[in-house]
C-alpha cells in the first residue's frame, strides 16, 4: 500500500541512490551528512490528514518516515536493512486498510453476522422489532430470552465471575423495568437453580439484598458470593419500598425529574397488561408508585431549596400535589416504544418515605387525566 504512494521512479531513487551523487553533495556542503534530508513523500498535504489517520497510527507513521529517510542517506548496508522493514509495515497497513474498507462497505446482514460471531449481536433490538410487549407474559418471555443469551455468551467467552459482559446491562435494565417484583423473584429463583449461572447473578440482577425477594428466600445462595461484604440476601420485611440502588429504571418522570415506578398491589397474572402502561387506565383509577428523588450535591440541593419554583426537585411529592407525568427515556428503550408519549396528570393521595433520610418513597395517586 505504501508503494502506491510513490511513482516507479521514486522507488528506484529510494533504493538505488548512486554513491557519486552522495559524494558530490558532501563536497558541496563541506561536511558529512549530519542530518538526513527531509522526505517530502511522507509529508501530509492538506486534505490527506483524515485518510492517513484512518490507516496509520500517527506515532508509528512519524517514526517510520524518519527511519526511511535516514536509511536512504546512510550507505548500502543501512539501505538493505530498511528494505525489509517497509514490507512488514506494508502488510500490516494493507490488512488494516482492508478492514476499514470492509467495515464501511459491509451490508446489514454482514454486520449482523459479524456482531453475532463477536458476541455483540443486539438481540434485544431484533426481538422488539419482531414482537410487541403488551402483557406480562410477553415481558417475561422476553427477559428469559435475554438471560439465556447472556448465560450462553458468558460461557462462550469464559467470562470472569461477577464481571459484566456485553448485553448484561441491558438485560438487567429490562428485567427490573418491565417485570413487577413478583415476576423478577420468579425469574431469579429459576436462574439460581442452575449452579453454573451463579457467577452471572450479580451482572444480571445486581447486588443483594434484593427487595423483590421474600425473607424466606434468604437461603438460596450466600450473599457474600455475589458481592463481597454483603451478608443478607433479603430484607427483613417483604414488599419493602425499593432502595435507591434497587429502584431500576423509572417508568414515569415528572416536570421536576422525579422518577416513578408503577407497582402492583395485588398478585399479578401473566395475562395482565404491563403495569407501566398507564395509558390503559381510565381517569379516577388509583395508581400505586415508588418515587425516587435524584441525588444531588449538598451545594446544588441548597440552591434548589432557596428557589421556590424549583425546590420540589429535591423533595418528595406532597399530598394534594398534581403531577404532570410522561414516560421515561429508559422505559421507552427497554419497551421498544421510542415514540411513546404520555401526558397525564396524577393527584397524590398519600406518600410514605422508605426510611428517614431516604431518597425513595411509596406513593398512591389518582389518575386525573
Amino acid at each position: 500500500m505504501l508503494r502506491s504512494l510513490f511513482s516507479r521512479s521514486d522507488e528506484e531513487e529510494l533504493y538505488q541512490q548512486p554513491n557519486e551523487e552522495a559524494l558530490l553533495q558532501n563536497q558541496q556542503q563541506g561536511e558529512g551528512l549530519k542530518q538526513p534530508p527531509q522526505d517530502n513523500r511522507f509529508t501530509q498535504k492538506e486534505g490527506e490528514e483524515v485518510l492517513l489517520a484512518a490507516i496509520w497510527d500517527q506515532g508509528k507513521s512519524k517514526a517510520s518516515s524518519s527511519g526511511a529517510a535516514a536509511s536512504a542517506a546512510g550507505g548500502a548496508s543501512s539501505s538493505d536493512t530498511q528494505v525489509g522493514a517497509p514490507n512488514t509495515t506494508k502488510s500490516t497497513n494493507v490488512s488494516r486498510a482492508q478492514t476499514i474498507n470492509f467495515d464501511s462497505e459491509e451490508t446489514t446482514e454482514e454486520r449482523r453476522e459479524r456482531q453475532r460471531l463477536e458476541g455483540k449481536e443486539n438481540v434485544a433490538k431484533k426481538t422488539l422489532n419482531e414482537q410487541k410487549l403488551e402483557t406480562l407474559a410477553d415481558a417475561l418471555d422476553y427477559c428469559k430470552e435475554l438471560v439465556n443469551i447472556q448465560l450462553k455468551r458468558a460461557k462462550d467467552q469464559q467470562a470472569t465471575m461477577n464481571e459484566a459482559i456485553y448485553g448484561d446491562s441491558h438485560a438487567r435494565k429490562a428485567i427490573v423495568t418491565l417485570l413487577p417484583d413478583q415476576f423478577v423473584r420468579s425469574l431469579f429463583i429459576q436462574v439460581t437453580r442452575d449452579r453454573e449461572a451463579w457467577p452471572r447473578i450479580r451482572p444480571l440482577f445486581g447486588s443483594p439484598p434484593y427487595h423483590f425477594l421474600k425473607p424466606e428466600d434468604a437461603g438460596f445462595i450466600r450473599a457474600s458470593g455475589i458481592a463481597a461484604g454483603r451478608t443478607n440476601m433479603t430484607y427483613n420485611k417483604s414488599n419493602e419500598t425499593a432502595a435507591y440502588a434497587q429502584f431500576g429504571v423509572g417508568h414515569l418522570v415528572d416536570t421536576y425529574f422525579r422518577e416513578y415506578r408503577v407497582v402492583t398491589p395485588r398478585e399479578p397474572q401473566e395475562s395482565d397488561q404491563l403495569p407501566c402502561n398507564i395509558e390503559r387506565l381510565a381517569p379516577q383509577n388509583h395508581v400505586f408508585l415508588n418515587v425516587r428523588v435524584p441525588k444531588r450535591s449538598k451545594g446544588e440541593r441548597m440552591e434548589l431549596l432557596k428557589d421556590i419554583t424549583k425546590r420540589r426537585a429535591v423533595l418528595f411529592p406532597q399530598v394534594g400535589e398534581t403531577l404532570n407525568i410522561n414516560y421515561s427515556t429508559g422505559l421507552r428503550q427497554v419497551w421498544g416504544r421510542a415514540d411513546a408519549n404520555l401526558n397525564s396528570k396524577l393527584l397524590v393521595k398519600s406518600m410514605v418515605p422508605r426510611a428517614a433520610g431516604a431518597s425513595t418513597a411509596a406513593v398512591v395517586a389518582l389518575k386525573v387525566s
